[in-house]
This record gives structure tokens, C-alpha cells and sequence, in this order.
């Protein structure tokens, strides 16, 4: 542990030290705890889930892409399809912008290649 980790909710310490220790320029956290305002003296920043996957999603599309179809299969007792998938994300209620941007894509690909499966538009 680094001495003189100061935050509202002691148990985030070691989060902070460890990405300090890997000289990280963000903790990924859905956490509210971790607020810019607490991590900055730190020289870090919270990314939010969403705001990650979308830096990555921009940044390098296809391999955020490939990512996601490994993540899809990594499931241990069935593999969803896409607009499975898509619902799950929908249902996290933190990834919208992200499942927005996989679901279009995913609309792009059936209508480019005559391909039309439900694509999950439930409210859920």
C-alpha cells in the first residue's frame, strides 16, 4: 500500500495504488466513489465503463470489435447471439452509448449482407 492515500471511502485505497503503482492514466470504475475531484492529486482520472469502451470503440474499432465477439463466446454455458448479446448490455443500464454504437453496427451488417435476425429493441 502507498502511504498517504487519502479517500471518501478508505476501502478504494489499494484501487489507487495499484494504478498509481502501474502508472495508469485512469481507474475503469462504475463506482461512484471514485470521483475526478479524489483521484487527481493522484495524476488520475475515473473513466466510467461506457466512456471507456467508447474510447476504445473510436480509437480501434476493429480490435474493440474482435473483443467483443471473444467476449460473447467466453459465455460457459451458451454463446448469445449478437441481438442477445445487445439486450445483456441494455440491461447493465451503464454501457448505452457503447450498446448504441454495437447494435448499429450490427443493423449496418445484416442490411449489408441481406441478414435481417431480431436485433434487440426490448425496453428491458
Amino acid at each position: 500500500m502507498i502511504d498517504g492515500i487519502e479517500l471518501p471511502d478508505p476501502n478504494d485505497r489499494h484501487v489507487v495504488a495499484a494504478a498509481i503503482k502501474a502508472e495508469a492514466l485512469a481507474i475503469i470504475s462504475a463506482d461512484r466513489h471514485f470521483r475526478d475531484s479524489d483521484l487527481e492529486r493522484y495524476g488520475l482520472s475515473v473513466w466510467r465503463p461506457n466512456t471507456f469502451l467508447m474510447r476504445l470503440w473510436r480509437q480501434d474499432g476493429d480490435l474493440t470489435r474482435a473483443s467483443l465477439a471473444q467476449a460473447r463466446r467466453n459465455f460457459s454455458r451458451t454463446v448469445p447471439d449478437p441481438a442477445t448479446f445487445i439486450l445483456g448490455l441494455r440491461r447493465s443500464g451503464q454501457l448505452d452509448e457503447f450498446r448504441d454504437a454495437v447494435q448499429d453496427l450490427l443493423a449496418r451488417f445484416n442490411h449489408a449482407f441481406g441478414h435481417t435476425p431480431g436485433v434487440a429493441t426490448s425496453s428491458e
